[in-house]
């Protein structure tokens, strides 16, 4: 992505809107596992769903988060130097070991296909800040197995 393109990253829409759900996906593989996150937050009520992916099996994971948490992911989205540096607007690709890969949308709640707003971000693992990697934390990703 070039220089001017950075210029134009659509900026984080401020929570709660009537009418919508705030969802964030994420997803990273690591040598034995692939981990896959919803992360939503919905008439106020938040919530993460985790998936972990290995030797051909899937285990879902509900961890509640608190809509507090949730805001806080989502204005990271637009803090932190990772976020801003990894924003693209490429056609989203397989995931490939190395990287976090995030997907924030705002969808009609009555209509999810309809989405109203949508940011993604790839971001090599190395450059996670332990801000990050604790957020993640945080989200359910440190209590799966």
């Amino acid at each position: 992505m070039g220089f001017l393109s950075k210029l134009f990253r659509p900026p984080m829409p401020p929570l709660p809107s009537e009418g919508s759900a705030f969802v964030i996906t994420y997803g990273t593989i690591s040598p034995l596992a692939a981990f896959c996150a919803t992360i939503h937050m919905t008439a106020g009520v938040a919530d993460a769903v985790w998936s972990t992916i290995a030797g051909g099996t899937t285990k879902r994971t509900n961890h509640p988060i608190t809509q507090e948490f949730f805001r806080t992911l989502w204005s990271a989205m637009d803090s932190l130097p990772e976020f801003r540096d990894g924003w693209t607007t490429a056609p989203e690709k397989d995931p490939v070991r190395g990287f976090h890969y995030f997907r924030a949308m705002i969808v009609d709640k009555d209509n999810p296909k309809e989405i109203l707003f949508e940011r993604r971000h790839v971001i090599p693992t190395k450059n996670a800040s332990e801000l990050l990697r604790d957020l993640l934390y945080q989200a359910g990703m440190g209590h799966l197995k």
